[in-house]
């Protein structure tokens, strides 16, 4: 929340407003990008790694990674090589919470991809990372019975001995639960 809070300060103070979208996977950061008015995107993630090696990743107006000499420039700015050119008072950006994008695009992977799993026991290991604020909320819609380990993200947590990189946990409880199957996610979902 330090790194959100902080990036949307920057960039609200050159005069862009920013849409905050939470914890959420990276692929939904570039499905909202393509399919608003938005001129980029920026995804603080750690990946499949520790919360201490969080980055950003920057994605142009239609949604796809920027491009390597838009990044130079961004580090640059980073380095203190290029000074940012700050917006006046009467003109910085707007910063707001949505979550209204987020329901767009579960519905979309939904819609996409439907699913009938009545029947089936499965269970969901979200990594403590972005996971959580979409794959138990498709999942339920697929009306399996569901069972969901490490969706408590607390910032710290994201990928510590669980989610994709850490399969075993789930391994065990697709067994204790004696479930059909289980799905791991890495951080970023």
């Amino acid at each position: 929340s330090m790194l959100e809070s902080a990036l949307a300060a920057g960039v609200s103070s050159a005069g862009v407003s920013v849409k905050l979208l939470g914890v959420v996977p990276t692929p939904l950061v570039s499905h909202v990008t393509q399919h608003t008015d938005a001129v980029g995107a920026v995804m603080i993630s750690a990946s499949h790694n520790p919360y201490d090696d969080n980055g950003i990743k920057v994605f142009n107006e239609f949604g796809e990674k920027t491009d390597a000499e838009t990044e130079q420039k961004i580090e640059n700015v980073i380095d203190g090589l290029e000074e940012v050119v700050l917006a006046s008072p009467d003109k910085i950006g707007v910063i707001k919470a949505d979550s209204e994008d987020v329901d767009l695009y579960i519905q979309h992977l939904i819609e996409e991809v439907p699913l009938d799993l009545t029947g089936y026991k499965v269970v969901l290991d979200c990594a403590n990372g972005a996971a959580v604020s979409t794959a138990q909320r498709i999942f339920e819609q697929t009306g399996c019975e569901l069972i969901v380990l490490h969706n408590q993200p607390d910032g710290y947590n994201i990928n510590t001995n669980c989610g994709s990189t850490h399969p075993e946990d789930l391994v065990k409880h697709v067994l204790e639960y004696q479930a059909d199957f289980g799905f791991a996610f890495d951080g970023d979902a």
